[in-house]
């Protein structure tokens, strides 16, 4: 064993032997809301000699490393929410810390170990197997709480990242946008811009129009496509998740009845997409194309129109849904839920 390992085991075994319950007990009594900001954390999964991974927690960010013969960081730094600081804090309430004892060895088998930090406060240091963390009745614990913690950390590092919503008429040419409408008794279709050519599938509601749409396929100009960049600004998918309502079935007094749904996609290169719009026009054969392989995940948004129309999503949905020949209707600002 190397001397920086000699001394670190030398350390927290003389934490666990200095470390008198009342010290922890104080450590513990301090565990309220507003120490999230001001308490330290490091959790270890993993021995102590192998492969292992370390989360840190410092002022409500959380961060990982991968440790070997040296660290390195792994994913990006995540800023607990108020419900993840909780749920945390819940953790270490109910764990009973200050009835957990480390044996001498610990530090070197444990597979799991806790350093926790409070300003004017003795640091509490704990090493056990992931077997002997406490687990309270509905199954979870600390040691649940921090190892799902250090997971969404370590599974996001790995994530594709989403399609950005294009700031640039360059960036709508990497982005596919889709717009799909259902009928009632209101027309409703399909709309699809790539590398800007527009085509739109209309379908017909229970009232047709007459006469019919025709399915079109266009090229759109460089003012429609910086029409449409505008217009996509509104489009903060986090913030229209939460805003917009989720109904299972049309609000009262919702009329219109269709559900719209709006995606992003990875837009395919320009030569595959030539190819397959030539393909859709009957002027080429089947040609095998090559699988694409894309690092973005499409993201999108699937709500009724008469609540879409009352989000910051309008300007975005009224130019699509005219680009379709459709009308959705005028929101009712008296009642505007996201205001």
């Amino acid at each position: 064993m190397n001397v920086q390992k000699k001394v670190a085991v030398f350390a927290w075994a003389l934490l666990w032997l200095s470390g008198s319950v009342q010290a922890q007990s104080d450590a513990l009594q301090a565990l309220d809301p507003g120490t999230m900001d001001t308490l330290k954390l490091s959790w270890r999964k993993g021995q102590a000699e192998g492969d292992r991974l370390v989360l840190s927690l410092d002022a409500g960010v959380a961060k990982v490393e991968r440790c070997d013969a040296a660290c390195q960081p792994l994913g990006s730094a995540l800023t607990l929410t108020s419900g993840q600081k909780e749920q945390l804090l819940s953790g270490l309430r109910s764990a009973r810390l200050t009835s957990l004892r480390s044996g001498p060895d610990a530090e070197l088998t444990a597979d799991r170990a806790l350093w926790l930090s409070i300003p004017g406060r003795v640091p509490l240091a704990i090493s056990l197997s992931r077997s002997d963390w406490p687990v309270s009745a509905d199954g979870s614990g600390v040691a649940s709480v921090l190892d799902d913690l250090m997971r969404q950390i370590v599974q996001k590092s790995s994530a594709r990242p989403l399609v950005d919503v294009p700031r640039s008429i360059e960036d709508l040419a990497k982005v596919t946008v889709q717009l799909t409408v259902s009928t009632s008794k209101h027309p409703g279709g399909l709309l699809r811009i790539d590398h800007g050519t527009l085509s739109i599938t209309p379908e017909e509601g229970s009232l047709a129009r007459q006469p019919r749409p025709k399915s079109m396929t266009r090229i759109l100009t460089m003012e429609e496509q910086t029409q449409l960049v505008s217009a996509l600004q509104s489009l903060d998918f986090d913030r229209l998740e939460s805003s917009i309502p989720v109904r299972a079935r049309p609000a009262i007094g919702d009329e219109d009845g269709r559900v719209v749904t709006l995606h992003l996609l990875p837009s395919a290169p320009l030569q595959v997409a030539k190819i397959k719009l030539a393909q859709t026009r009957g002027k080429l054969g089947k040609v095998k194309l090559q699988p694409v392989t894309e690092d973005r995940q499409p993201r999108g948004l699937r709500r009724y129109m008469a609540d879409f129309v009352r989000s910051p999503a309008e300007p975005a949905l009224r130019l699509l849904a005219g680009w379709l020949l459709l009308h959705p209707p005028q929101p009712d600002r008296t009642t505007e839920p996201n205001k």
